[in-house]
């Protein structure tokens, strides 16, 4: 996740401040991301959720998202991975 964070601040250091408010979040509501689908046989995400996210001034579709899994399922989120979503900015 620290690798992710650097990649993130290369980027625009206020993804970072971003991606961690939401970090926060999680630890108040666990189940506050969506369900990814499963795509391409991807059994990796499978149980997974994310949330996405970009700069605070940012007027298009988010470009970024962090994603998780609560595991066990009682909402204990550990965090996978977090960067730009696989589709980008619209």
């Amino acid at each position: 996740m620290s690798d992710d964070l650097e990649e993130l601040a290369r980027t625009d250091p206020d993804l970072v401040k971003a991606a961690i408010a939401l970090m926060l979040e999680l630890r108040r509501d666990p189940w506050l991301g969506g369900e990814l689908r499963e795509r391409y046989n991807l059994r990796l995400l499978e149980g997974c959720r994310r949330i996405a996210f970009d700069l605070p001034a940012w007027e298009g579709k988010p470009g970024f998202r962090l994603v998780y899994r609560n595991e066990p399922e009682d909402g204990a989120p550990g965090l996978s991975a977090c960067g730009p979503s696989p589709r980008g900015r619209a």
